[in-house]
């Protein structure tokens, strides 16, 4: 029986993937608008079309020196205590993050009404529920930090 169910809210159960993907332009366009200036490299924008390419399923950094090696540019990687205002690796990731914080709590995100009818089924089922077609894992147990059922909040269209 298993008293926990994992669900990934990022992409899974809240609409946050053209969020994250206008954050990244806003962060791009913003760094290679200075970046021209400073170099005599022309104003490229970043293509919303290569999020997926450089950033898309990335950690942070590590879509933000994708994306600059793209570019063929170098920047110091810093460290994640960086702020936002740094040009390291780490500063750009953590503007990324100011700039999806920020659209969050000023428009909220929408959420994919199957999977939090999925986890409301769950829920009401409760736990130890073998009959809910669930992938249920023995793993859950042991994976870290998790929401009970019974501790899911009350979801809605805006919030």
């Amino acid at each position: 029986m298993y008293e926990a169910l994992l669900v990934d809210l990022d992409g899974v159960v809240t609409r946050t993937a053209a969020v994250h993907a206008a954050a990244w332009k806003r962060l791009f366009d913003e760094f290679l608008g200075r970046h021209a200036e400073r170099t005599a490299v022309g104003f490229e924008p970043f293509d919303i079309d290569r999020y997926r390419t450089y950033v898309d399923g990335r950690p942070r950094y590590a879509g933000v020196e994708s994306f600059l090696a793209s570019r063929g540019i170098e920047l110091p990687y810093g460290t994640p205590e960086d702020s936002a205002d740094r040009e390291t690796i780490c500063g750009l990731g953590n503007r990324k993050n100011l700039y999806f914080r920020q659209h969050l709590r000023e428009n909220g995100v929408g959420v994919y009404d199957d999977a939090v009818a999925l986890v409301r089924s769950a829920r009401e089922q409760g736990p130890g529920s073998r009959g809910s077609g669930w992938p249920w894992s023995r793993r859950a147990r042991t994976a870290g930090p998790c929401w009970r059922l019974r501790d899911w909040p009350a979801c809605s269209r805006n919030g």
